[in-house]
């Protein structure tokens, strides 16, 4: 045992890092580490004076999750982690957008004949971007605002493609197919929040910041639903999960927050974070990619399927063919934001967890484990034919 681990546990406060920060002291020779350290409720704004005179550097303030980002020294990690205001310490994670380009040009999109259309209700949409798009401008313009986190533009953009697709299949009007590859909520109202790249990847601290937005604007810009399309897999418990943190603060608030199971099936345990968080609405698909629960707590998820197969949806390239073929749980959590849009049309008083109900409610069994289905795919139809209260 190394002289580092033998402190640690002298101090009793392994329980604090991350282990994968440990393993990382001892294979790479690195001097300072990108981190996010929780510290526990009530401390006061000094604490930032007290990690700057341990030499962290780059110290940001996230209040979503009552916190910092940082990097730390190395060198000094055994009197940072001795701080009775520590809580929790682990590595600003890298995290991926869930779903990628397809080759088969067969569509498994839902078709919506509801007479519904989600009309108003707005989705803040945490992803690579969105582009303007026809069917996302025309016959009106539905994108009423956008957030970059990234390069910190003020028009709408996306150059990725993850983010247009996914908006394409929430609210795409189809007029440039005829109404063919119409979105699921062809009215609705959407927020552009860009915290992933060029290459759709971002990390844990800009995914927080972007949420923090979201729950700052929520009343300003009238945000009904928030996707989440993105994640990473979490060594930690739900309870030290930075993302998990703040996902739930946001549903606390009435936010309806949808993320994807995660693209590492079929093997189980493979859920997501985000998607790992227990109140919030998590989409798998029926496919051999989509990942299992349980969660390392012991929760069922995913909560509910759709199809998440070759959907095809608005592309971000205006050179190209205006549509393109995704494959993801990001392409089934995205009908499923579509098709919350349409209940809170229908009964726009739902809360979070009344409207997680009827989409459980809503499912058709494919009869496999509950890790696997959750409470089965969503049916549409089933959907809006509910009459509740």
């Amino acid at each position: 045992m190394s002289l580092l681990h033998r402190a640690l546990k002298y101090f009793s406060i392994k329980n604090r890092i991350e282990p994968s920060i440990l393993w990382s002291l001892n294979h790479y020779p690195l001097s300072f580490m990108e981190a996010i350290l929780q510290i526990r409720e009530g401390i006061p704004s000094t604490i930032e004076k007290k990690l700057s005179k341990f030499g962290c550097k780059d110290i940001e303030y996230l209040p979503i999750i009552n916190g910092f980002f940082l990097l730390f020294p190395l060198s000094k990690i055994r009197e940072i982690l001795n701080q009775p205001f520590i809580k929790f310490l682990s590595l600003n994670h890298k995290v991926f957008a869930l779903g990628d380009k397809a080759s088969n040009k067969i569509s498994g999109n839902i078709i919506n004949s509801s007479g519904y259309t989600g009309k108003n209700i707005v989705a803040a949409l945490l992803d690579t971007g969105i582009h303007p798009h026809k069917d996302l401008t025309l016959p009106r313009n539905r994108i009423i605002f956008f957030k970059d986190f990234v390069h910190g533009q003020s028009s709408p953009y996306d150059d990725h493609g993850h983010g247009t697709h996914c908006a394409g299949s929430i609210g795409g009007s189809g007029v440039l197919s005829q109404g063919e590859f119409k979105g699921i909520a062809p009215n609705s109202l959407l927020i552009g929040i860009k915290c992933l790249d060029k290459g759709g990847t971002g990390d844990v601290k800009t995914t927080l910041k972007a949420l923090q937005w979201v729950l700052d604007n929520r009343i300003k810009h009238k945000i009904r639903i928030v996707h989440l399309p993105l994640g990473v897999y979490s060594p930690y418990s739900l309870d030290n999960d930075p993302l998990v943190i703040a996902v739930n603060k946001l549903w606390s608030a009435g936010l309806i927050v949808v993320c994807p199971a995660g693209n590492s099936g079929p093997s189980k345990v493979s859920i997501v974070s985000p998607g790992c968080a227990k109140d919030i609405i998590t989409v798998g698909c029926n496919c051999d990619f989509s990942s299992r629960g349980p969660t390392m707590e012991g929760f069922h998820k995913p909560d509910i399927l759709a199809p998440g197969s070759n959907i095809i949806a608005a592309n971000n390239n205006p050179h190209q063919s205006p549509y393109i073929s995704f494959s993801g749980t990001s392409m089934a959590s995205s009908i499923v934001i579509g098709a919350i849009a349409l209940i809170l049309e229908k009964y726009p008083d739902l809360d979070p967890q009344e409207v997680k109900l009827v989409l459980e409610m809503s499912c058709n069994s494919l009869h496999f484990e509950k890790n696997i289905q959750g409470k089965g795919m969503l049916d549409l139809k089933k959907l809006l034919s509910l009459t509740i209260r």
